[in-house]
């Protein structure tokens, strides 16, 4: 009776902590996580199970703390409907613990890439399909990525596809990405509308982590783009040349000698990014 009331009560903290949070970042979410304790993710667990509101906290929870048991409870629920109106957040969610520094962890997700092809499933989850690919490390996420931009996709959709392709430093389009941000760079003649800065910031993001020959180009984008935007993407390029070479030690050197060139032009140009917390974990490369 005692275990029974211990978890009725962690319920409740659950249900008054993280259920109000589900859409907030995960960083704020696994705080909350986190102050519960074991009982809390238990009840988590729990509640992963259970009808849709219990189930979203709890598949919300866990994944923002990436226990590994969330991992099987999500592509249970995005398969069992993957055109669910709630399965953006799924996708989101799945996102967050595939882009974590153990890239194993995301594996059992990757059955669901064919599953979120279908039409229903790619419009309820929109861009966080997308996310989801640039994400996982898989050769099937990144063969999608590449053969996404040759699809009639919404212009939004197209940066999307460009920056999940940075976050896995896919080299396959890079002609065609560089032809995507020449194209809007060619017909600037003053500030960059909402969707150039947005084009122009992607495409750099991309530059900027490919390769050391491909930086210049991205640095020129990244001239383009006011203050705030240059901060942003210099944020995402840093973290996630850092990230990678957490989550790929072989090539580590080679990600972080980028990430040094990176940090240098940016200093250099005078952009302030540093205070700018972006990707999936905190990486231990000096920023």
């Amino acid at each position: 009776m005692a275990l029974t009331v211990t978890l009725a009560s962690a319920r409740q903290d659950a249900r008054a902590v993280v259920c109000p949070a589900v859409d907030a970042a995960p960083r704020e979410l696994a705080g909350r996580v986190e102050s519960l304790g074991a009982p809390g993710r238990a009840a988590l667990l729990e509640m992963a199970a259970g009808p849709p509101a219990d189930a979203r906290c709890g598949l919300a929870g866990l994944a923002a703390v990436r226990d590994a048991r969330v991992v099987p409870l999500l592509a249970r629920a995005m398969a069992a409907a993957p055109a669910d109106a709630d399965v953006w957040r799924l996708a989101r969610w799945a996102a967050f613990v595939a882009g974590g520094p153990e890239p194993a962890i995301g594996a059992p997700f990757v059955p669901l890439v064919a599953a979120l092809d279908a039409p229903a499933a790619r419009a309820a989850a929109g861009d966080d399909r997308l996310r989801l690919l640039g994400e996982l490390d898989h050769p099937s996420a990144r063969d999608r990525l590449v053969a996404s931009l040759d699809e009639p996709l919404s212009e939004q959709a197209v940066d999307a596809a460009i920056h999940a392709l940075a976050r896995q430093r896919e080299p396959r389009p890079r002609a065609r990405v560089s032809g995507l941000g020449a194209d809007v760079a060619s017909g600037l003649a003053g500030n960059a509308t909402y969707e150039q800065a947005r084009r122009l910031g992607a495409v750099a993001f991309y530059l900027l982590v490919l390769a050391p020959e491909t930086q210049r180009d991205g640095l020129a984008h990244l001239a383009r783009l006011s203050p705030r935007d240059q901060a942003d993407t210099v944020a995402w390029a840093a973290q996630t040349l850092c990230e990678d070479g957490v989550r790929h030690p072989g090539a580590r050197a080679e990600a972080l000698a980028l990430r040094a060139a990176v940090v240098s032009a940016a200093a250099a140009a005078g952009v302030a990014w540093d205070g700018l917390a972006r990707g999936t974990f905190a990486c231990p490369s000096p920023r």
